[in-house]
């Protein structure tokens, strides 16, 4: 006995969408929308569209041009037909549009595609109309397995999903880009929400409605998913459903030292807490100390609170129009004093009465730079040296702490100037002189200087020689203060018998530095 087989081939086609076109939306783009070929983007808009009067307001009160809360999001490029590859939901209502495709085995053979029709049935031949709409996607194999098996035995089948239907849906109010939409039957609010732009700035982000003929079916508050992943208020789009955007509500912004500062639409009773909430809180570096709030009053005139971020303070309500400022603490240490410059360890040290000089810099150690001792361990392991670099790198190794000068620097409380406050570093450390070891007071900065960074008199600065040739110790030479060339050769052992004093060489790097730039200059 042959098995009998349902099909049909080729597969029925389904009637075109006509896509609708929203105002201002080129036919193209509509297209796209319906097939989703590719991302839609958003619709250029005006400067005067995409900006909320609050903004300037704001913009001339701080200087800052601060976003209203959310609207960057919709800024990417979005399509309404995202979900035509994703799994249906077992909860998926069956209705006019969809395509069913059957598929059987055993004592019959199917292999069947449908279209549910606008009565909601399915026509199978050799079985007869089914109906099928409002059928769960669950229920779906186990209903349409019912209905064969009174003309059929002995077999097993599946019924899957094909194209699905479009919905036509209409956008209302103060949307970015309100109109009439056809979207996939698999569409939420949530994803038309995002489709059309989001709310324009004169529109609400806290009260979308999702409207179904007389009923308001939900109302999403954008902020639940944007500020807790909450989406638990979505819900699917149906034939004919209007989506709403109220004009925006209570705005109030957030500047200073928070997370996120920015402009928000505030709902039922607003705090000074909920707002820092919205903003994600205070930043690592914000004071509770002081806050302040500007506010406008009965929309005649305008006023400046300010209070503490305590428990009173966060308690405090929020009205329309406000603007919160939270302050950053100062970056000015209270108990702490600075050293710099030519030091081992520039650092703030904490303050302790009767603090000196000496108890910042307790020993010569302390003005030895880590560098110097780093380079004494690279030369250490230097293989070869070029010629004339010797002498450079031992007058790189040779102490240049400048020992005559140092200073304190220090505000004066009265007119808040600087004071530079010099002493003797040599004196106060070398020679622990009183006079010299000066008292420091909280905020000071002791600054030690090298002998480059300011210039010592000629007779106190350290001049290394390098004596090449015919001399009997020829070397690397410190010279002495006030020591001329002839008393330094004397030193060296003087020269060999084979010298030719006539044909000797003196070279100075400032010399030959003066000559480049010279030569440079021509």
């Amino acid at each position: 006995m042959q098995t009998p087989v349902i099909t049909n081939t080729p597969p029925v086609q389904l009637p075109a969408i006509a896509p609708v076109q929203a105002p201002g939306q080129a036919e193209s783009e509509a297209q796209k929308r319906v097939t989703g070929a590719e991302p839609r983007a958003a619709r250029p808009l005006s400067d005067a569209v995409d900006r909320h009067d609050f903004q300037d307001f704001v913009s001339q009160s701080t200087g800052q041009q601060l976003p209203l809360y959310g609207h960057n999001l919709f800024a990417a490029p979005s399509t309404f037909a995202p979900l035509q590859n994703v799994p249906v939901s077992q909860e998926y209502l069956i209705g006019p549009g969809d395509e069913l495709l059957i598929r059987a085995w055993g004592q019959i053979d199917v292999d069947y595609r449908a279209v549910v029709d606008r009565n909601g049935a399915i026509n199978i031949p050799r079985v007869g109309t089914v109906q099928v709409a409002g059928l769960r996607y669950a229920d779906l194999t186990p209903y349409v397995k019912k209905e064969i098996s009174r003309n059929f035995r002995n077999f097993e089948l599946i019924v899957t999903l094909g194209q699905l239907r479009s919905v036509q849906v209409f956008v209302v109010g103060q949307a970015r880009q309100p109109g009439s939409y056809t979207v996939s039957s698999l569409a939420t609010l949530v994803n038309a929400i995002f489709a059309v732009g989001g709310p324009s700035p004169h529109g609400t982000m806290r009260s979308i409605q999702l409207k179904r003929g007389s009923k308001v079916v939900t109302e999403f508050d954008l902020y639940d998913l944007l500020l807790r992943g909450d989406k638990s208020r979505d819900a699917a789009l149906l034939p004919g459903d209007v989506i709403y955007f109220p004009p925006v509500g209570a705005l109030a912004a957030v500047s200073g030292s928070v997370r996120n500062p920015a402009i928000y639409e505030l709902k039922g009773g607003a705090s000074v807490l909920s707002l820092i909430d919205y903003a994600g809180g205070l930043n690592t570096t914000a004071q509770k100390r002081r806050a302040s709030i500007e506010r406008i009053e009965n929309r005649e005139s305008r006023m400046v609170d300010q209070f503490a971020l305590d428990v009173g303070g966060m308690a405090r309500t929020v009205k329309d129009g406000d603007l919160l400022t939270v302050y950053s603490i100062s970056p000015k240490f209270e108990n702490a004093v600075s050293l710099r410059g030519n030091v081992a360890a520039p650092l703030r040290y904490p303050f302790r009465p009767g603090m000196r000089v000496l108890d910042l810099i307790p020993e010569k150690d302390a003005l030895v730079k880590p560098d110097y001792y780093l380079r004494k361990n690279l030369a250490a392991r230097v293989d070869a040296v070029a010629q004339g670099q010797l002498a450079a790198d031992v007058r790189q190794l040779v102490d240049t702490i400048n020992w005559d000068y140092a200073v304190i620097e220090r505000q004066n409380e009265q007119d808040l100037s600087a004071q530079l406050i010099p002493f003797n570093l040599g004196k106060a450390v070398l020679e622990g002189d009183p006079s010299h070891n000066l008292p420091l007071k909280p905020g000071d900065t002791v600054t030690v200087f090298s002998k480059a960074d300011v210039r010592a008199p000629a007779g106190r600065r350290p001049v290394v020689v390098s004596l090449e040739g015919e001399f009997n110790h020829a070397g690397v030479y410190q010279a002495l203060p006030g020591e001329t060339l002839r008393q330094l050769v004397i030193r060296a052992g003087g020269l060999t018998d084979k010298a030719y004093v006539f044909g000797a060489e003196f070279m100075r790097d400032s010399t030959r530095q003066l000559q480049e730039e010279r030569l440079k200059r021509i």
